[in-house]
């Protein structure tokens, strides 16, 4: 084995085990976050001393997609990057040796179908957080007076903050999720 095979694989090796860092990552913060998120959007709507904390609620969620996105965006560029090593690593070896993330971009395998759930389940997640979130907006607007102590000027403040940050990640996050495979680039 060459020497710059075996740097290829190891780099390989070491970037599959940073994808399933990511991705255990990942599931760890949606876990910890709906989990927060539910609690509070619970408390603040069945306890009137909790209403307060829907105030925080749009801005937790927003965190917690953009750690999210983070993390997506930190996997699909290590999974790009392994495609195009796959390839370089079987064409100098002349033999299909690597094969994991261009089996998982191909079209119409079973691998596409398995990734076109799990692109729904992500969206779902997302769509809900984000409709929580919606949702605790309108109740603090609903209660606003007894509730937060702020003015209307900055409840509007607020709330247009809070919307427009909330549709910014809720796209960032779709268009993460909707992502296409590495592109072949033609040899010049």
């Amino acid at each position: 084995m060459s020497n710059q095979l075996s740097i290829e694989l190891r780099q390989y090796e070491l970037l599959r085990k940073e994808i399933l860092a990511t991705i255990n990552w990942q599931n760890q913060l949606m876990i910890a976050g709906t989990t927060i998120v539910s609690a509070i959007f619970a408390l603040g709507v069945t306890i009137q001393e909790w209403r307060v904390f829907l105030i925080a609620l749009p801005l937790v969620v927003i965190l917690i997609i953009a750690l999210w996105l983070v993390e997506q965006s930190r996997m699909m560029r290590a999974g790009n990057f392994l495609q195009t090593l796959e390839k370089q690593i079987n064409e100098q070896e002349n033999c299909i040796c690597l094969n994991w993330e261009i089996w998982l971009r191909t079209e119409g395998n079973v691998s596409s179908k398995v990734h076109g759930i799990f692109h729904r389940a992500q969206r779902l997640v997302i769509s809900s957080l984000c409709l929580i979130t919606l949702f605790a907006i309108c109740i603090t607007w609903v209660n606003w007076e007894s509730m937060t102590g702020l003015s209307y000027f900055y409840l509007v403040v607020l709330t247009l903050l809070y919307v427009i940050l909330l549709v910014l990640v809720f796209m960032l996050a779709m268009e993460a999720i909707n992502h296409k495979p590495v592109e072949e680039k033609p040899n010049k």
